[in-house]
């Protein structure tokens, strides 16, 4: 997403007019322990108190240097209960106007199929595609598998997310792989269509967080 980043910075420029933004970069494969995927071999691994101190001591420098608004933008789904959390414990102690971020908004995904949509969670077609786009040489294709942790097409009462009855899982209990989707139908053209899209989508949510007041009895 780092191709995004640099687009939707572009993109964000001429709305939002002069901020400074501090982010906290993550790189590929940094997981908090007792995540989905803690146990493969190559991820590292962090306890959840560490991200939670980082952040908050992030926001008490914001907060102490005038600003009034954060972002908080994850692309990890594992990790969205912990941004939610944040947000609010950021919004209670330091007054600071919270906002949540996720994933790709806004796009349209064209040619995906309901079930890579709803169940391609990690390093499945569109995970793939983006990286086709920023950085093939770490795409394997000889080592793809296809692998669901549920099916659209056979409904079940409880759900892996999303719903009002969730089952926690991890992502050995589906994968060994680690691949829970398609990446086989991946393609460097739909992620660079794709990078751009989710790029413009997050300059226009940057900049009506940027005019973001709440009204109250609204």
């Amino acid at each position: 997403m780092e191709a995004g980043r640099r687009t939707a910075a572009r993109h964000n420029a001429a709305g939002v007019g002069a901020c400074r933004i501090a982010y906290l970069r993550a790189a590929a494969g940094v997981l908090w322990k007792k995540q989905r995927a803690y146990w493969i071999s190559g991820n590292a691994l962090g306890e959840r108190a560490n991200i939670f101190s980082v952040v908050r001591d992030l926001g008490a420098s914001i907060a102490t240097g005038g600003f009034k608004k954060i972002v908080l933008y994850n692309t990890h789904g594992g990790n969205t209960s912990l941004v939610d959390v944040l947000a609010r414990d950021l919004r209670a102690e330091f007054e600071l106007r919270t906002f949540s971020l996720f994933g790709s908004p806004g796009v349209a995904f064209d040619g995906v199929s309901e079930q890579e949509r709803t169940y391609g969670f990690h390093a499945g077609e569109i995970e793939t595609a983006y990286l086709l786009h920023a950085t093939p040489t770490l795409v394997h294709p000889k080592e793809y598998t296809t692998n669901y942790i549920a099916r659209v097409d056979q409904p079940e009462l409880l759900k892996p997310e999303a719903s009002s009855a969730n089952f926690a899982w991890l992502t050995k209990d589906i994968a060994p792989s680690g691949v829970l989707g398609d990446p086989t139908a991946a393609s460097a053209e739909n992620g660079e269509r794709w990078s751009n899209d989710a790029a413009a989508r997050i300059a226009e949510l940057l900049v009506a967080m940027f005019n973001f007041e709440p009204r109250h009895g609204a």
